[in-house]
């Protein structure tokens, strides 16, 4: 997990972060085939 400290707001809890959707993992906005079952 990561936690973030955001001064003024509080702690901020990650357990997943996935970046760069289009153009990494995606077409056109629509995850590539095989994509979802490597993320699950």
């Amino acid at each position: 997990m990561i936690v973030i400290d955001i001064p003024g707001r509080g702690e901020l809890n990650l357990q997943h972060l996935v970046l760069d959707y289009n153009g990494t993992i995606a077409f056109d906005g629509s995850l590539i085939k095989g994509v979802e079952e490597e993320l699950n």
